[in-house]
């Protein structure tokens, strides 16, 4: 029997045990799993923009009388959330109630960085929630070679017994010694034990890789059995790279925000990533607040109530750039995939666009196209792993795709025209063919030409 979750819930219905076993049974891909996380999203949804405008001025102001008659279905009345709103709203956007407890930052790579307020309240919530969640698992710790990363101040803290060793990866001694852990054996609880767990930034997990490849220092196979990235964008052959390195890891690739908890995780049946249930997501256009249930627009966010308490973020846009799918995973799960940041994309004359992701993967495998070294004091052989190629977007009367190549007179005519048809045809196959007119500069740039830097920007 399927249980109805009631219509209207108040914040002592969603304790950290009721919630457990709600988000217990949300998670099996059945029939019963599927109705109760279609109810659960809707109540939370429902209980979280009657705290925000309860607990915050700034919602109070925005929702106003009509916020509080509010019901699940009316999501895409309410007006969008965008970063400068958000830096704009300041303290009225903060709960009155909520004790504070630490903050997050964002990296501010591509806007002003951001400063999240987190609050006790839900720390500890989040804490008596997962370890209910944990209750009669019973795998063993794993021994986890994690990156150290300070840019982002603290993180929310979840219970469990890794065991970590967080490693800085932006200095040439951090790659020595997370070469030397992984070769070490550790006594644990009695037991040898090796680090069967890599865990980090997309960028410096690939510029890691290469260095051990680099120096022939490969953990014996079946060694890590979970290799977790996050933060930049990995393509096909990203991945196939540290599969094959990583020889019989499970590659998990994730997709997070320092604004909220929750996020979405790529999935192994459909390739796709699908969300999980502390946030909802939605799409809208490019131009236009109108919600996209299929197709390429801007992701939209809103956290939940009770997993984000301090600092409610309702239709928040991240600046990330999605595209939706119709199709229905095994999973049973909604599916995107992303393209890359907002800030950067041709728009073409039909009203497709090209993206970053779609330029990552056509050049993906040509080497002779420029790729701009990474700044960080990172071994040198590391340098040019994970970073963007050289390229830009043109906005003209014919939209241009411009790129710059590594060494130029080693290249031939032939060649040249050889890598333009290549990128042609992998951006069509990215857009199912519907991609209108645009151009591919017939004279490929020398290096620096397009003055962009190693970020993409110009």
């Amino acid at each position: 029997m399927v249980p109805t979750i009631p219509s209207l819930l108040d914040p002592r219905d969603v304790t950290p045990a009721n919630l457990a076993i709600l988000l217990a049974l949300a998670s099996q891909n059945s029939a019963t799993g599927r109705s109760v996380r279609a109810q659960l999203r809707d109540r939370l949804l429902e209980l979280t923009v009657a705290q925000a405008i309860e607990q915050t001025d700034y919602y109070n102001a925005a929702f106003g009388e009509e916020g509080r008659r509010f019901v699940a279905d009316e999501l895409a009345g309410l007006p969008l959330l965008s970063r400068g709103d958000l830096v704009g709203a300041g303290p009225s956007i903060r709960s009155r109630y909520a004790d504070f407890g630490f903050c997050s930052y964002t990296s501010g790579t591509s806007d002003h960085p951001l400063i999240i307020y987190k609050s006790r309240q839900e720390q500890r919530y989040l804490w008596n929630l997962f370890r209910l969640l944990r209750t009669g698992t019973s795998s063993r710790a794993s021994l986890v070679l994690s990156e150290a990363n300070a840019v982002h101040g603290r993180k929310l803290e979840l219970p469990g017994d890794d065991v970590q060793f967080p490693v800085s990866l932006a200095s040439k001694s951090g790659y020595r010694v997370a070469s030397e852990l992984l070769g070490t054996r550790f006594l644990v609880a009695g037991e040898l034990r090796t680090i069967s767990m890599i865990a980090g930034s997309t960028r410096r997990i690939r510029q890691l890789t290469t260095y051990l490849t680099t120096h022939d220092r490969a953990a014996p196979a079946d060694q890590v059995s979970t290799v977790s990235v996050s933060g930049q964008y990995l393509s096909r052959s990203g991945r196939t790279e540290l599969a094959e390195f990583w020889r019989g890891a499970k590659i998990v690739d994730s997709y997070t925000l320092t604004e909220m908890f929750g996020g979405a995780d790529r999935c192994d049946h459909c390739e796709g990533f699908h969300f999980s249930d502390f946030v909802v997501p939605e799409v809208v256009g490019l131009d236009s607040p109108a919600q996209l249930f299929e197709g390429r627009g801007r992701l939209v966010l809103t956290t939940l109530y009770p997993f984000t308490q301090m600092t409610p973020l309702i239709r928040y846009l991240p600046g990330d750039l999605v595209d939706v799918k119709r199709e229905v995973c095994p999973t049973g799960r909604e599916t995107y995939w992303f393209l890359g940041r907002a800030l950067r994309y041709l728009r073409l004359a039909d009203g497709a666009f090209v993206t970053t992701a779609d330029v990552e993967e056509a050049l993906a495998g040509i080497r002779e196209i420029r790729r701009i070294p990474d700044p960080a004091p990172i071994p040198d052989e590391c340098k040019l792993e994970g970073v963007l190629p050289a390229f830009r977007f043109v906005e003209s009367s014919v939209p241009d795709l411009a790129l710059e190549l590594s060494d130029p007179s080693s290249i031939s005519v032939q060649r040249r025209r050889s890598i333009i048809r290549e990128v042609d045809r992998t951006l069509r196959a990215r857009l199912f063919g519907l991609i209108g007119q645009y151009a591919l500069s017939d004279t490929l740039h020398a290096p620096g030409e397009l003055g962009v830097d190693w970020t993409g920007r110009a």
